[in-house]
């Protein structure tokens, strides 16, 4: 299991604030000094915290203004996903799958922290389309 490092750790408290409301959807987060400050860490692992919650969408950052906190935006129903394939039964088509990418990349800070592995870790990069 990967050692959880020090900038996942600011980074899932700053998480913890926004899910308790300390930090509001649309308002700016303290400035990176200030963070660092809080945190007891250097301006690097501050950023290195902001930008992983930057590639998960849960922040963004506009530069001369700031990083603020992003709606969390859900554009579909948990409760009623469904397959490709099921999505496609009803009119008796038969879907495929055509793979475009398959290569071996270094995990990016947002697929470590998801996957639970070190950002030196290799992982699979997979990209397909389906059609019917």
């Amino acid at each position: 299991m990967a050692k959880v490092t020090l900038y996942r750790k600011i980074a899932d408290t700053i998480r913890e604030k926004i899910r308790d409301n300390e930090y509001k959807v649309g308002e700016a987060l303290p400035t990176e000094a200030q963070l660092g400050a809080e945190f007891s860490a250097s301006r690097v692992t501050i950023r290195q915290a902001l930008k992983l919650l930057i590639e998960n969408e849960e922040l963004e950052s506009i530069q001369g203004s700031g990083t603020y906190v992003k709606e969390n935006k859900v554009n579909y129903d948990i409760y009623k996903q469904s397959t490709f394939n099921e999505k496609w039964a009803h009119l008796n088509v038969t879907p495929h799958s055509k793979v475009l990418v398959f290569e071996i990349v270094p995990a990016s800070l947002s697929m470590a922290e998801h996957l639970n592995i070190d950002e030196s870790d290799q992982i699979f990069h997979v990209k397909r389309v389906q059609s019917p």
